[in-house]
């Protein structure tokens, strides 16, 4: 019996602390805060956008003066073209630049860009890529190996242009292209135009510096001219003092001519080359190969004819277009341009 009672009464004891142990009481005092962890260190602050964008775009700086420079000049104008890579090419920013992943000259034709934006400083200059003065550097600046003079004509070979130095830039447009069929100096038959803009596209100036942009009938074409040595020779006359303007300043001729002598000199050019230019207008006009321009009654130039002409025809009208394309009267190569007329008019006449 009293094994029994001791059983109970451990049963008792054991069932109590397990009531008291399941019961919590209400809880004690918070203790003390701990001590506050060291503070960080600040971190430097960073340049203020204001202040890096402002290094450029306030209107005491070079860029300012240069923006308003180019508004001035027909690059400024060119027009965008959203559907065609053929013309995106040099009309368009996106399409300038994709030029520097051409890898042949028939890439150009299988560009086309949805979003295209005008000629601006981004076509030309590295804006925005390092926020540094390397923003101004030249978005392609290689030597221009192949001309696309030729692509489309097989009686045509393609060439090389020289390293002209930062004017490569230039060379990148400033080159004849063709519509097809261009016939060379010796090819006889008939040439069908096919438009009345058959003949080099606007910026033939390129080809006509180095004296290739002509078919070149009979002989006496010089092999250099006096420009060829003028360094980075698009840009020393057309962006003397950095103006954007593209205008041609005639302080950049001193080292050979005064200021005043390089406008007479030119001017006569003009006059020679205005006169030459007509007179071979007028010989294809009569026979059909061009037709002239009026304006208030009075003849202004000649532009070409859709048709089939003799390859003789072709081959003159080929050249008044070089001559006219180019738009220098011969300033870009004096002795090559006269030649290419003289033989061009002895051929139709």
């Amino acid at each position: 019996m009293k094994k029994n009672y001791n059983l109970l009464l451990s049963i008792a004891v054991i069932a109590s602390m397990a009531f008291i142990m399941s019961c919590q009481g209400p809880g004690g005092v918070p203790g003390a805060d701990g001590t506050n962890g060291t503070d960080g260190i600040d971190g430097i602050p960073g340049t203020s956008g204001n202040v890096t964008c402002m290094t450029c775009h306030n209107e005491t700086t070079d860029y300012t003066v240069k923006r308003v420079q180019f508004n001035e000049s027909a690059h400024s104008l060119a027009t965008r073209y959203t559907s065609t890579g053929e013309c995106s090419g040099c009309h368009s920013t996106e399409g300038f630049l994709e030029r520097a992943n051409f890898t042949s000259t028939s890439d150009i034709y299988d560009l086309a860009l949805t979003q295209q934006t005008p000629i601006s400083c981004r076509t030309c200059h590295k804006v925005h890529y390092d926020y540094a003065a390397t923003d101004w550097d030249l978005t392609i600046d290689d030597e221009v190996t192949e001309s696309l003079f030729g692509t489309l004509s097989a009686d045509h070979d393609s060439y090389g242009f020289g390293d002209m130095g930062n004017s490569n830039q230039c060379l990148q447009c400033h080159q004849a292209r063709d519509r097809g069929n261009v016939p060379a100096a010796d090819a006889t038959g008939e040439v069908t135009t096919g438009s009345t803009h058959w003949g080099p596209h606007y910026g033939v100036q390129g080809n006509v510096f180095v004296g290739k942009a002509g078919i070149h009938i009979g002989n006496g074409f010089p092999t250099s001219h006096s420009h060829n040595n003028i360094s980075n020779a698009c840009i020393s006359c057309h962006m003397y003092d950095q103006s954007h303007t593209l205008a041609v300043n005639y302080e950049a001729c001193v080292a050979c001519h005064t200021a005043e002598q390089a406008g007479d000199k030119v001017a006569a050019l003009h006059t020679v080359v205005h006169d030459k230019l007509f007179e071979l207008g007028a010989l294809l006009e009569a026979k059909g190969v061009m037709t002239e321009t009026l304006e208030n009654g009075e003849v202004t130039g000649y532009s070409p004819v859709d048709g089939t002409f003799t390859a003789d025809e072709a081959k003159a009208l080929w050249n008044y277009m070089v001559v006219y394309q180019d738009h220098s009267y011969g300033t870009h190569n004096p002795s090559y341009i006269k030649k290419l007329l003289d033989n061009s008019i002895a051929l139709v006449e």
